[in-house]
């Protein structure tokens, strides 16, 4: 080791570099061979005849290596190789490796044994292919460094093209399709220009496929040769690939990952300009037709990034070119409604909203089915689903048909009548009861191999077998997000409803009482904010009363911790909001301090994040 640092530190330019490093490569210990085409790589400008015809140096055994990292660390080396002798590497090597390919495209079984037990197991998608993929870089790294050479010198034919995008494009291995859309980038890049034609069309197969690929690498690997191709093309030779390429830039837009996200984004404006909203509603029943598949797609982070695209072109799209489309879209999110993932059910319902708002007349039809839907999730287990579902319905309540947002209105004022005390039926239960109760540990939910993301399928009729039934508490803390939103648009209404909010914080007879109360503490600043000073002033004695009770219990676990800093949180705000004064006038005598206090810590607090 100490002699292979010796050896890495020597100039690259001297000969005895070379010898070294030669040597290096011959050593059974995989970490000093890649050592020595570390020194290989440095020495190449200076030595390219010595490195490729140095009789240590078998860079055809290194590129089938068993430890990976030699053979990137080799398809590197051979890579500036081609720098220096291009036709060199391209008549030697290219054969070789596209012969490999060939070689290893099918791997040797499916199975293997395990190492704990001996059984047969099946082998995953990524274990089996040998240099497969490795093979497919070292070609990538020879066109980057020889461009069009590759090409036209015939090492690279038509059907070494369509072995390594076609058929390796679709390939079981997603680090091998993630390889071949590296390899189609650097075929883009060794052209100035792009016209229409077969390399075009080779292209375009790759890329429609590789951004919509399920694996976050994969998809991003594609967007990077998606924006190489369209900066090579006219504005003219663009117009036919929209159709096709236009739906899934739209949809990685809002992509979970933020890699593929935030490049997608940037792609857009640098490609677009300022013709990106015409372009989608030029092809708005393209992109309907592809959001609409997308909604119903195997893996729920394309289900997610569909209902946030649905509700983007919504709002966004002119209103008679996506008219027609209306009541497909919006069944591709129902269908959503359902899904095992909660993020999917929260965004379904969310762009549901925001897709009715702008599209009611439209929408009409399947409105009944939808108020059910968004008064199911006002109930849902998961707080934000919850919260959505307050937004999607509020979203109802300001749209564009007077008659629409009116029969929201009355719907909303009539589920909180009969719903916002469900927590006073919630049935009691003994602290640490369920604790050791089976159904309490069992059919729960399924995580992937190798991740934290869970294991989850599709939505659909009947189709979801993770979520439970909301309880009543749950409903209860759904009409309080419900209320927020009643607040702001009928702020009378909303007043009216504040008294309710002291009846749920005296509620202590359920364990999952204190995560009701937290929302109420949260929300009531915005519903404060919403009905006015002079409405909220009066209902103000009752809630301070449980806020000191709040303030007082301290954490003790079951969320008393969070209702307590959310119990704090509330006092500044509400001083604020009617006035220091005002506030300590209200409070009564006998516990003002500690509710004052409260509230100057946690000002104290909010003012040092902001700082």
């Amino acid at each position: 080791e100490a002699e292979a640092a010796e050896i890495v530190a020597l100039d690259p330019a001297d000969a005895e570099s070379l010898s070294r490093g030669a040597e290096l490569c011959t050593k059974d210990r995989w970490e000093l061979v890649a050592c020595g085409l570390l020194v290989l790589q440095g020495a190449v400008a200076h030595h390219p005849d010595g490195v490729a015809s140095h009789p240590s140096v078998d860079l055809r055994a290194l590129l089938q290596h068993d430890e990976p990292r030699i053979r990137n660390l080799t398809a590197e080396l051979l890579g500036l190789l081609a720098a220096q002798r291009p036709s060199q590497v391209l008549d030697t090597y290219c054969p070789f490796l596209l012969d490999n390919v060939r070689a290893t495209f099918q791997r040797e079984a499916d199975t293997t044994q395990a190492s704990l037990g001996g059984d047969t197991v099946a082998k995953d998608d990524t274990t089996g292919w040998r240099s497969l993929e490795t093979s497919v870089v070292a070609l990538t790294h020879v066109l980057r460094r020889v461009g069009k050479q590759a090409l036209t010198s015939g090492a690279m034919d038509d059907a070494a093209l369509s072995l390594v995008m076609d058929e390796a494009g679709v390939h079981v291995n997603r680090h091998v399709r993630q390889a071949s859309l590296a390899f189609t980038l650097a075929l883009i890049e060794a052209h100035d220009e792009l016209r229409p034609g077969a390399l075009l069309d080779r292209c375009m197969d790759a890329l429609v496929l590789g951004l919509q690929d399920n694996w976050s690498q994969v998809r991003y690997a594609a967007s990077l040769p998606t924006r190489a191709l369209l900066q090579r093309l006219q504005e003219e030779d663009r117009e036919p690939l929209w159709p096709r390429l236009l739906p899934r830039m739209c949809l990685n837009r809002h992509y979970i990952a933020d890699g593929v996200k935030i490049y997608s984004q940037e792609t857009w404006r640098l490609i677009m300009g300022t013709r990106g909203l015409a372009l989608i509603s030029e092809h708005a029943s393209y992109i309907a037709e592809y959001y609409t598949d997308r909604a119903n797609a195997d893996n729920h982070i394309v289900r997610e990034a569909a209902c946030h695209a649905i509700a983007e072109l919504g709002e966004r799209a002119e209103r008679e070119s996506l008219a027609p489309h209306v009541p497909k879209l919006l069944q591709g999110l129902m269908v959503c409604f359902a899904d095992d993932s909660w993020p999917v059910r929260d965004s379904a319902c969310v762009s549901t909203g925001r897709f009715v708002r702008y599209h009611p007349r439209q929408a009409a039809p399947l409105l009944p089915e939808l108020f059910h839907k968004w008064f199911g999730q006002v109930g849902d287990p998961i707080w934000s689903v919850r919260e959505g579902a307050a937004l999607a319905l509020a979203d109802v309540m300001r749209c564009e048909d007077a008659n629409t947002a009116s029969d929201a209105q009355q719907r909303v004022l009539h589920y909180l009548s009969h719903h916002f005390q469900d927590a006073s039926s919630q049935p009691a239960v003994e602290p640490g009861a369920r604790k050791n109760a089976p159904e309490a540990h069992v059919d729960q939910q399924l995580y992937s191999c190798g991740s934290l993301a869970p294991k989850l399928r599709k939505g659909g009729c009947s189709d979801c077998h993770v979520s439970r039934a909301g309880e009543p508490w749950e409903r209860s803390d759904g009409c309080v997000y419900l209320l927020r939103e009643v607040s702001r648009l009928q702020p009378e209404e909303g007043a009216r409803l504040i008294p309710g909010l002291a009846d749920l914080l005296a509620l202590s007879h359920f364990p999952s009482a204190a995560y009701l109360h937290t929302t109420v503490w949260k929300q009531l600043p915005a519903v404060a904010r919403a009905v006015g000073k002079r409405a909220f002033k009066p209902h103000l004695e009752p809630l301070l009363s449980a806020m000191y009770l709040h303030l007082r219990s301290g954490g003790g676990g079951s969320g008393g911790d969070l209702r307590c800093a959310a119990a704090g949180d509330c006092a500044a705000a509400l001083s604020d909001f009617v006035g220091p004064r005002v506030f300590e006038g209200r409070v009564p005598e006998e516990f003002r301090a500690e509710v004052l206090q409260a509230a100057a810590a946690a000002a104290a607090a909010q003012a040092s994040g902001r700082a």
